[in-house]
């Protein structure tokens, strides 16, 4: 092959190359940009500073950001220990929350969308601004979404995959485990065995 064709060659394919990777690189910023136009909080999520789940029917169980960046849970709770990697999943979650659709604005009948009785609560309080409260009413016809409402406006769509990461029970909220001060980790158990007395009238009698 003649070096004059094979340089040829050579633009033509750098040419291609360089094409591809321009077209997807504006593809990747319409997606960038489409996301963060249905974005609810724009806010990272270590600028969440409180955190408030309320189950329907259930308590609020809120946590706020600690001075040393953990989290801790608050009021009549603030006794119990916090599941810190699930609390920092949730706000992940709520930082990136989208309105997918808008659906009603102004004075809707909230309980044609589940929303006058909703079925999770959040209230995210950022470093800067006001709490937010975003509720979540019933399924959309697709199965897809969530009705939700954002403070006392407009109702859109969010994501099922939103209520799902959010919608935890206190039993998830609370740091479960029985040993928590384990530093060089576990290096030694010792165990008793108990004598059990059998119940009067029981077949071990």
């Amino acid at each position: 092959m003649r070096p004059r064709t094979t340089i040829w060659l050579g633009l033509v394919f750098a040419g291609l190359v360089a094409g591809y990777m321009f077209t997807n690189l504006r593809a990747h910023r319409a997606v960038r940009e489409a996301w963060e136009a249905k974005r609810l909080f724009e806010i990272d999520p270590a600028d969440v500073l409180s955190l408030s789940i309320q189950q329907q029917d259930a308590g609020a169980v809120e946590a706020v950001r600690a001075e040393g960046g953990g989290w801790r849970l608050a009021g009549a709770r603030s006794g119990i220990a916090a599941n810190q990697p699930l609390w920092e999943q949730l706000a992940a979650a709520a930082a990136a929350a989208t309105n997918e659709r808008p659906i009603a604005e102004g004075a809707a009948d909230l309980a044609a969308f589940g929303l006058d009785a909703p079925e999770l609560v959040i209230v995210v309080t950022p470093r800067e601004g006001a709490p937010r409260r975003m509720a979540f009413g019933g399924l959309d016809p697709t199965q897809r979404h969530r009705y939700a409402q954002l403070d006392a406006g407009m109702i859109f769509l969010a994501r099922a995959e939103l209520f799902s990461a959010l919608d935890r029970p206190l039993l998830d909220l609370r740091d479960r485990r029985i040993f928590t001060h384990l530093g060089d980790g576990l290096t030694r158990v010792d165990y008793e065995r108990l004598p059990v007395e059998p119940e009067s009238g029981s077949a071990l009698d």
